[in-house]
């Protein structure tokens, strides 16, 4: 598992008010849960960047983490 999921479930972190998750500096894009609830589930940090780091999650993980 990577070191920034297992962080990011050990502290939560919250749902992305936008899915570039501009404004916010780590959440959580749950595809299933947000949008038109269709496509892939993202944990991003330092959304709305040009270094935005996305990483592609499992909408179960996505959940765990905005518990």
């Amino acid at each position: 598992m990577n070191l920034i999921i297992a962080l990011a479930l050990a502290l939560g972190a919250p749902a992305c008010n936008y899915e570039d998750g501009s404004g916010q500096g780590a959440c959580v894009w749950n595809a299933k849960a947000q949008g038109n609830g269709k496509g892939h589930s993202l944990l991003i940090i330092n959304g709305g960047k040009d270094h935005a780091k996305v990483i592609r999650i499992s909408h179960r993980t996505a959940n765990r983490i905005t518990r």
